[in-house]
């Protein structure tokens, strides 16, 4: 079985791989493009900065907690494929 910890790690390296290809391809990319990229940047870099404190806590703490960084990850996830979709 999967533990939350593991999953946020499995979570993170999805974004983080899809986020490096199309770090790669932004130089191609339109306008309205770039500017979804920056939106998902600050998402991305204010969930990288959560991430070790919840990892940390997420034995301790409500379901709520965990709920909204497996949503906020999932949403990231979701915009970065959408985004490499478009390209």
């Amino acid at each position: 079985m999967t533990t939350k910890t593991s999953f946020v790690d499995e979570l993170f390296q999805t974004v983080e791989t899809l986020r490096d290809e199309l770090e790669v391809q932004m130089h191609l990319a339109k306008a309205d493009t770039k500017d979804e990229w920056k939106k998902l940047e600050r998402r991305y870099q204010e969930a990288k900065q959560r991430r070790g404190p919840v990892t940390e806590a997420l034995d301790e703490t409500a379901k709520g907690v965990w709920s909204g960084l497996e949503q906020s990850l999932e949403e990231l996830r979701d915009g970065y494929r959408k985004l490499r979709d478009l390209i």
